[in-house]
């Protein structure tokens, strides 16, 4: 831990005039060292994504179009048995010399168990540590009481922070609801758990569509909302890009698929067409005009927009 990070109390004058580091990454700009969470419904998929991070750190390579700085993991698979582990590995064809530990079985976290994980940090300098899960390293907790969870994900996010390397606790989100899906709130339990975390992340599976998608809100991050598709040959999560700009390319191929039917329309047809507001179905026909893709003719005082051929 850096002389900076101990110190307390600042003024102004000091806080201005003090170089800090810039903010190391596990992978740049998605995870920052500290303390994260990586939430999502059982079965699916969050031990292959840990494991993917976990080679890319081990290993040093790419992980969703970023290069992953070398380091050493510990991988606390407390659910998984060496045969499954093995099978695994294989399947991903992670090489002999990937720098990952694994251990099987924990002292639960509520005991003892930090203060082993920060003597093995300690030895080993491990850049990352992975949980996987926090319901199996704290058996018998109830995760909805705070002032008890609370202060072992005090530990852990101090932990992090005093040996600058990341921890990232897998967990499980609530059922689907209504409402929009959001990683901080779908997170299972207390708030103390994502109160305390640097960074939260949760990953969903789109219904009735392929892939997942992977949500992330943190204190050192903008928001992510990434595009994900499973590789069956490679067992791995593939980056398949962000999914405002995704969301917007499909928006104009249906408009542009409608123009293709309808030859020729108003604004407001192609809208109930593509089964889209008006407000944004008329700022994607702009988009798509001044990119030399629609023609705009005025006929009688009316817009009418047509494909070109």
């Amino acid at each position: 831990m850096l002389e900076s990070d101990l110190k307390t109390r600042w003024t102004v004058a000091e806080l201005l005039t003090t170089d800090f580091p810039e903010t190391r990454w596990i992978i740049p700009g998605k995870i920052p060292v500290g303390l994260s969470i990586l939430g999502g419904r059982p079965k699916l998929g969050k031990s292959w994504l840990m494991l993917q991070i976990s080679y890319a750190v081990g290993k040093g390579g790419k992980i969703f179009n970023e290069d992953i700085e070398a380091g050493k993991v510990l991988y606390l698979a407390l659910e998984d048995s060496a045969r499954r582990l093995k099978s695994r590995i294989q399947s991903m064809s992670i090489p002999l010399d990937c720098n990952i530990d694994f251990a099987l079985r924990w002292t639960p976290f509520q005991g003892k168990g930090i203060d082993l994980l920060a003597a093995d940090i300690e030895a080993n300098a491990y850049s990352l540590v992975v949980v996987d899960t926090l319901t199996r390293a704290t058996p018998g907790v109830d995760q909805a009481k705070a002032e008890v969870i609370g202060p072992i994900i005090s530990r852990l996010h101090d932990l992090a922070g005093l040996h600058n390397n990341a921890i990232i606790l897998v967990d499980h989100t609530r059922k689907p609801s209504t409402f929009a899906a959001d990683p901080v709130d779908d997170i299972i339990s207390s708030t103390a758990k994502t109160g305390a975390a640097d960074t939260i992340f949760a990953l969903y599976r789109e219904q009735g569509k392929p892939g997942a998608v992977l949500k992330g809100r943190g204190r050192d991050i903008e928001e992510i909302d990434m595009r994900l598709s499973w590789d069956r040959d490679t067992f791995t999560w593939q980056f398949k890009g962000n999914s405002f700009d995704i969301e917007i390319t499909e928006h104009r191929a249906n408009i542009l698929a409608a123009l293709d039917e309808t030859g020729k329309a108003q604004a407001s047809t192609i809208a109930k067409i593509v089964k889209q507001d008006l407000s944004n179905t008329s700022k994607r026909l702009t988009d798509l005009v001044n990119a030399g893709l629609v023609s705009l003719e005025n006929i009688e005082g009316h817009k009418y927009y047509a494909k070109y051929i």
